[in-house]
């Protein structure tokens, strides 16, 4: 019996939460670091996305959202995200900040092995001010569960936490890794310092089926779970849409609930 998607669509290879790599090359990392570090708050404000939050988004693929009255005649179990549908926003057009970012991303890529000539779908620094909380949430979104999603520590502090599948990790600036995101994830910055985090999202269908099934199974039981991979995807993608359409019924916000956490 095949329920419950977000228990068995599996990220990364051996069904871990984070897939750490070496850290970021000094000589790649403190100039990004810096820069970020000497960011105004009047800079951070232009991108708030609450008070808790900010997102400056460099690169964004807008093909997979869902509509406002949330109905979509997208096939996502044909969906191949193109570059054409990839939109950049005025922080990407700045050659300063590029000139920073694209050596990273190309390490990334490398130190990931990720199969060369796919799409970066999303790409974005993700700020959380001291005492703001992301509540525990799946990536629900097409592009986010088919693209293999890498973060870079940028700030952060000892006591800012970040929970996947109900374990808890405190980061330090220059680490890397891939999140497994279908797992259930949520952050609590308890310190008294911004924890920024640069996130890159990439595609490429080579990668679909190790995403979504990995080699392992977390439980035995599970193993007897029918692979047939168009057909899996498709209800896959069918349950992340009535899970999100379930939440967007219970609040006229269609972002997750952030917060400062009491």
């Amino acid at each position: 019996m095949v329920h419950e998607y977000g228990k068995y669509l599996m990220r990364l290879l051996d069904n871990s939460e984070l897939k750490f790599f070496s850290d970021v090359p000094s000589k790649l990392f403190r100039p990004f670091e810096r820069k970020v570090k000497k960011l105004a708050p009047e800079f951070w404000a232009t991108y708030a996305y609450n008070r808790d939050r900010s997102n400056v988004l460099f690169k964004y693929n807008g093909d997979a959202r869902i509509s406002a009255d949330n109905i979509s005649d997208i096939d996502y179990s044909q969906h191949k995200p193109e570059v054409e549908n990839v939109r950049t926003f005025p922080a990407y057009e700045d050659k300063s900040w590029r000139e920073i970012i694209d050596p990273i991303i190309d390490w990334i890529l490398i130190e990931n092995n990720c199969t060369p000539g796919g799409i970066v779908n999303k790409l974005l620094l993700s700020r959380i001010i001291p005492g703001g909380y992301i509540e525990p949430h799946w990536d629900e979104e097409p592009t986010q569960m088919i693209s293999k999603r890498m973060h870079v520590v940028v700030t952060s502090n000892d006591k800012s936490e970040f929970t996947v599948n109900s374990k808890t990790w405190y980061l330090k600036p220059a680490q890397a890794f891939e999140l497994n995101n279908m797992y259930e994830h949520s952050v609590y910055n308890g310190g008294d310092k911004d924890r920024v985090h640069f996130m890159i999202d990439y595609y490429h269908p080579d990668h679909i089926k190790e995403i979504f099934y990995g080699r392992m199974r977390r439980d035995p039981a599970e193993c007897d779970i029918s692979v047939n991979f168009n057909h899996n995807m498709t209800d896959a993608f069918n349950y992340y849409n009535t899970k999100r359409e379930t939440r967007l019924q219970e609040s006229n916000d269609t972002r997750v609930p952030l917060y400062i956490k009491q």
